[in-house]
């Protein structure tokens, strides 16, 4: 009885103070309207000779992510996105290819956070952060 309620209280303290799941980048600690990142894609193989976006998930989420791209910069269709990534997955090698840059951080956040994009999303280039570049305005 004495570790029921041990257990009982372990389990309100995890209640109270929540679960911090580091794996899950929130928006809402990020003024997202302040922050620009610039989108750069793994679109290689892993160590396990699979693509680190599996063919499902890259086709399944490729019109989200072409669709989110060309709102935030008009000048490009979702076309010009869509021939972008599906050019470079078709060599096979290519492993950091430059989608966009200074993309609004929700935007950047929306993709990275698509089933089976995360592994693909390019956090650091060259030793520096492309992610969460203050703007200029």
């Amino acid at each position: 009885m004495k570790y029921l309620h041990v257990y009982t209280a372990m389990l309100l303290l995890l209640m109270v103070v929540g679960c911090n799941n580091s794996n899950t980048v929130k928006e809402e600690s990020v003024d997202s309207g302040k922050f620009l990142c610039d989108l750069f894609l793994d679109l290689g193989y892993g160590s396990d000779g699979v693509f680190l976006i599996e063919d499902s998930n890259l086709y399944r989420y490729l019109d989200s992510v072409c669709f989110l791209l060309s709102e935030s910069n008009s000048k490009q269709s979702d076309d010009f996105y869509r021939n972008l990534i599906i050019d470079a997955r078709e060599e096979g090698t290519k492993r950091c290819i430059l989608v966009e840059q200074n993309i609004p951080y929700s935007v950047w956040l929306n993709i990275y956070n698509l089933p089976g994009w995360r592994h693909g999303v390019i956090k650091m280039v060259d030793g520096k952060s492309v992610v969460l570049k203050e703007s200029c305005y």
